[in-house]
């Protein structure tokens, strides 16, 4: 019964203790203001949420302890006595950074070391699937998954009630996942928690008439990461932070695209933009409610994935790892990015035109020695150099060679000396659109691999030359 009575006991602190906040963060001036980009509401909302939702999940998570085991220190008082010195200072951090601003970097390194703090108090990652972790390896990747959690729901908390509802979602499955494995304490924990979101989750929806802030976001995030930690060290199965990565999945991919996407465009990674996940919906004619209608049942779905991938079966977490990154493929695919667009195009076209290139060039290779004089040899090159940008090739025999003026000379020509003293002039179409570089590449293909018998002579230098501006200056074929 503990549960139940901590989680309503949560929800009825956090309906008393929100509108109540608001109010006071009207009178004080504590608000939200529309920029017409980024924050679209269209009139002013405070934005100080966090603080009823981290006191109604203290004073329920406080509760329990009257309600169980005749008041000793332990059970969910003892978890939640190990994650305070971190909450404490996330919570700080945000409410500092809702009422004067902090510096990313500074922000940064205070949410480094609440990390830290909850590592040293033994909330840690000690296995990965089946492996234990050293020490320094362990502790890099607790620090590094708080502070990734907390970051994420900062980023996707804004569009009304989009970081609340997901953080509800997120909490179910380690829920479950405590009842099914004895890990009652973890699973009061995040009822309380549940609880707190909910309440606010009332005042937060549209139109919100409060934010979480980044005090709320960043605890919410700290706290959900900080359980699915204590969840995943009872998993038998070695398991437990794929079942995590899952649950959070739809938070963390928005925090990896807005990185990937700053960094493509040559921006700072904290610098804010409008192309969170949220914004991508609402600019495709989405409305806020919708937004988060969308954003709930995604998050459903991925809360869903983990149960599944939690269950006692070797084959569940591949599973829902398998279903999960379809998933995230198919949703990047639709939001239609143009970063990722285009690096999809460079990357894929690219290899492709670099494949059919070589196979070009090696199929050009294998006729040009089947030539058995200076004549067929010509006429292979004349046969392939449309599709290497040469327009023109002629061939002359020493005695009757006579040179172009150069008036009458093309934007680029290149001339090959055979052995037997005739030349090959070939002139390169100067507005077709094939790169340089497969131009020098069909080039030094004749010069390289003709017939031994017409091979450039063993005392010339160079078996071509070049006038004009040609220059490989592309990238190697």
């Amino acid at each position: 019964m503990i549960s139940p009575l901590t989680f309503c006991l949560a929800f009825a602190i956090g309906m008393f203790l929100t509108p109540f906040c608001r109010d006071v963060c009207v009178r004080m001036g504590f608000l939200d203001l529309p920029d017409g980009r980024r924050k679209l509401h269209s009139c002013p909302v405070p934005r100080f949420g966090g603080v009823p939702l981290v006191i109604a999940f203290l004073v329920s998570v406080g509760s329990s302890v009257l309600v169980s085991r005749a008041g000793a220190l332990d059970g969910p008082l003892a978890l939640a006595a190990k994650l305070l010195p971190g909450l404490i200072v996330v919570f700080a951090l945000g409410v500092w950074d809702d009422a004067r601003g902090v510096r990313p970097y500074l922000k940064l390194g205070v949410e480094i070391v609440a990390g830290a703090a909850v590592y040293l108090a033994g909330i840690q990652i000690t296995h990965l699937g089946a492996f234990t972790l050293p020490a320094p390896l362990g502790f890099t990747l607790t620090v590094t998954w708080l502070v990734l959690c907390a970051n994420a729901f900062n980023l996707i908390d804004g569009s009304d009630g989009v970081a609340a509802g997901a953080g509800v979602c997120a909490v179910l499955p380690v829920i479950l996942h405590g009842y099914s494995r004895n890990n009652f304490d973890v699973g009061v924990l995040m009822m309380c928690l549940a609880g707190a979101l909910l309440a606010f989750l009332v005042f937060n929806f549209n139109p919100a008439t409060i934010y979480l802030g980044d005090a709320g976001s960043l605890s919410v995030g700290f706290l959900i990461g900080c359980g699915w930690i204590l969840s995943a060290r009872t998993a038998t199965d070695g398991f437990g932070m794929i079942s995590a990565a899952i649950a959070l999945s739809f938070p963390l991919l928005d925090l990896s695209l807005a990185i990937a996407r700053r960094y493509l465009r040559g921006v700072p990674i904290f610098h804010p933009d409008r192309g969170h996940i949220h914004h991508r919906l609402l600019d495709r004619g989405f409305t806020p409610r919708q937004v988060a209608y969308v954003v709930w049942a995604v998050c459903a779905v991925a809360a869903l994935l983990s149960a599944v991938s939690g269950l006692r079966h070797p084959a569940m977490p591949l599973i829902g790892s398998i279903a999960t990154a379809a998933a995230v493929v198919c949703g990047i695919r639709l939001l239609r990015y143009p970063e990722f667009t285009t690096v999809a195009r460079v990357v894929f076209g690219g290899l492709r035109s670099h494949i059919s290139k070589r196979l070009a060039i090696s199929h050009f290779i294998e006729e040009l020695a089947t030539g058995q004089s200076p004549l067929e040899c010509v006429g292979i090159i004349r046969l392939h150099a449309a599709q290497f940008g040469f327009s023109e090739v002629h061939w002359n025999s020493e005695a009757d060679y006579v040179r172009r003026p150069d008036a009458d000379a093309p934007a680029c020509s290149v001339e090959l000396r055979l052995s037997g003293g005739g030349r090959v002039l070939l002139n390169r179409n100067p507005f077709g659109d094939v790169s340089a570089s497969f131009s020098m590449a069909f080039v030094d293909a004749i010069a390289e691999h003709l017939p031994p018998t017409l091979a450039k002579s063993a005392h010339q230098a160079s078996p071509w030359s070049i006038s004009g501006p040609l220059r490989a200056t592309d990238a190697n074929v």
